[in-house]
């Protein structure tokens, strides 16, 4: 069964908002005000209620404006939290896809990490077996050395720091046999070691 395609991602709807802005009908009577106001003198009871009424005109202008500009700043607000939306529906497949792309990278990276780790520890391992198996490989020779020097004490020729080599006289009589021991000095090279054995040699004295 064939698969449907992806549908395509759906364009961005184009909005168009529009507002008008225009200064306050009363800002100008603000303006004859404020030129009223700086040859405002006050000398006496008179002039004191005057310019207490004259701040009293001036708050209830100031009222009018600001109710003016409000119902200027509302469709401003709510045009405000429209572009909010209008934002967070653009952004919002561009976050996702990044989020997927930064999760499969970290995943590579934590699985490289992983590995990276076991063949540190594969190396370490055998660099350890090596040094171990060089280590005895070393000390092999110092038994096989001790073990020739008991071997040519045995046979009564023990010579301190060096191997002999054991020669053994049978002398055949008629009422007694003499068994002779001897040791000769046997020179070889550091690296190479030397079996021993016993040479028998029978000495006849009737020819």
């Amino acid at each position: 069964m064939s698969k449907r395609p992806a549908a395509p991602p759906a364009t961005p709807t184009v909005r168009t908002v529009q507002f008008e802005v225009a200064p306050s009908p009363d800002a100008r009577e603000g303006l004859t005000l404020a030129q009223q106001a700086t040859a405002l003198k006050i000398t006496n009871r008179e002039t004191h209620a005057d310019a207490l009424e004259f701040a009293r005109g001036l708050k209830q202008l100031k009222r009018k404006i600001e109710d003016h500009w409000s119902r200027i700043t509302r469709t401003v607000d709510d045009l405000k939290r429209n572009l909010l939306t209008l934002k967070r529906e653009d952004l919002d497949p561009v976050e996702r896809a990044l989020e997927i792309v930064t999760s499969a990278e970290v995943a590579f990276r934590n699985e490289r990490d992983r590995l990276e780790r076991i063949e540190q520890d594969r190396l370490r391992r055998e660099a350890e077996e090596k040094a171990a198996a060089e280590r005895q490989r070393q000390a092999e020779p110092g038994k096989l050395w001790k073990k020739d020097v008991e071997v040519a004490g045995i046979f009564g020729g023990k010579i301190a720091g060096k191997p002999s080599c054991v020669g053994v006289d049978a002398e055949r009589c008629l009422h007694a046999c003499k068994i002779i021991s001897g040791g000769s000095k046997c020179f070889q090279r550091t690296t190479k070691l030397v079996r021993f054995r016993p040479v028998l040699r029978i000495v006849n004295r009737d020819k």
